[in-house]
């Protein structure tokens, strides 16, 4: 989902329709937005994922900007409402993972939020958006 260009109703149409999937499929309702490889993320989306009752936020696009490293892997983010979600950004830089030993040390050894959070998330998996573990 590219969330410069849609509108707000259009984005929320989106969470309808797919917490609408979730509930039929699998009982639950989702608490994570996961944008794995999206250019640019809107100031409204946390005012709208609070709307929808969703909670967290995951990407791992930020990793991947040369000019400007950004500062966090987790942190609050304040939308342009004053909405606040509870983002991620994986800090193995990558959502193509072989999650071997080096793959976990790189992880652990680039948490720029050591101190303040103990947890973190390796994603792991072959091919761009959404392969699977084993490359083909």
């Amino acid at each position: 989902m590219d969330t410069n260009i849609p509108n707000a109703e259009s984005m929320i149409r989106q969470f309808l329709y797919g917490q609408k999937f979730y509930r039929e499929e699998f009982g639950i309702h989702s608490d994570i937005l996961w944008l794995p490889d999206t250019f640019g993320y809107s100031g409204q989306l946390p005012q709208i994922m609070q709307i929808c009752d969703i909670k967290y936020f995951l990407s791992q696009k930020l990793s991947w900007n040369l000019t400007n490293t950004f500062p966090h892997h987790t942190f609050t983010w304040k939308g342009i409402d004053q909405s606040k979600v509870l983002a991620h950004f994986p800090p193995g830089d990558t959502y193509e993972s072989d999650f071997k030993i080096k793959d976990v040390l790189k992880t652990v050894s680039n948490n720029k939020d050591k101190g303040r959070t103990h947890d973190q998330m390796l994603l792991f998996g072959h091919g761009d958006g959404g392969g699977d573990l084993l490359p083909k």
